[in-house]
């Protein structure tokens, strides 16, 4: 299992809206429209709330095993490495 893939929900709204929710990260609560892809919007967020979170010096927790009507949001090498740093420093080691 990838610890950082973190399962995603994308809901269909009014007017071509998607409501992008993210349980392990619950502070992301996007809507977006078509010009990115429902996944891109989804990676540009939890990245988004991943650099809150580091600079805030908050936990990173793993990636919850995804639900069937879930979307799994899989990060790069690179995010893996600095989520492990992060978590690292702080004294949360992933396991």
């Amino acid at each position: 299992m990838n610890f950082f893939c973190y399962p995603c929900k994308f809901k269909e709204m009014k007017q071509g809206l998607t409501l992008i929710t993210c349980r392990d990260l619950p502070e992301i609560r996007n809507k977006v429209d078509t010009f990115y892809t429902n996944k891109e919007c989804a990676q540009f967020a939890i990245e988004e709330a991943l650099d809150i979170r580091i600079s805030r010096g908050q936990y990173i927790p793993r990636a919850s095993k995804p639900h069937p009507d879930e979307t799994c949001i899989v990060l790069s090498e690179q995010w893996e490495e600095k989520i492990i740093r992060h978590n690292n420093r702080k004294g949360l080691v992933v396991i």
